[in-house]
């Protein structure tokens, strides 16, 4: 812990280490554990919105058997600001992996994620990934790099 961070913004980044970490071993209910039950989701795959940690469970069980192997996160110039019992991070996310089609993911997203202490507990109660677009073309840019 650096000499400027706190205790709750040293539990933050354990979080998520370990969210990484299930991520990596792909592990849905490892994963799933981090979110609050309520949690209102923004992420870079369809709909605009989830609501709730069921629903968005539904895309994990969707995605995670599309890899072959461990799903690596890099988190590059993460920033983690902490309050009493509320906290938000903002950072740069790499995802990579081997999908079971043979074809490389490798991929970077913006992501702002903000928590709440229950019960003792930090959890993830809202959750923002997203890629940038080309205006002239409309697609997301999947390949732009920090």
């Amino acid at each position: 812990m650096g000499l400027n961070e706190t205790n709750q913004e040293s539990e933050i980044r354990s979080l998520i280490d370990n969210w990484r970490e299930a991520m990596r071993r792909r592990d849905i209910d490892a994963i799933m554990s981090f979110y609050a039950p309520d949690i209102r989701l923004f992420d870079i795959m369809p709909p605009l919105e989830y609501k709730g940690r069921d629903e968005y469970r539904k895309i994990w069980e969707m995605c995670l058997p599309a890899f072959e192997g461990p799903i690596e996160c890099e988190v590059r110039g993460l920033s983690i600001t902490a309050g009493d019992g509320m906290a938000f991070s903002h950072g740069l996310y790499r995802f990579t992996g081997k999908m079971t089609d043979g074809k490389e993911m490798d991929m970077w997203a913006r992501g702002t994620v903000c928590y709440r202490k229950v019960d003792g507990k930090w959890v993830i109660t809202h959750d923002h990934h997203s890629v940038p677009i080309n205006m002239e073309t409309n697609q997301a840019l999947f390949d732009l790099k920090p």
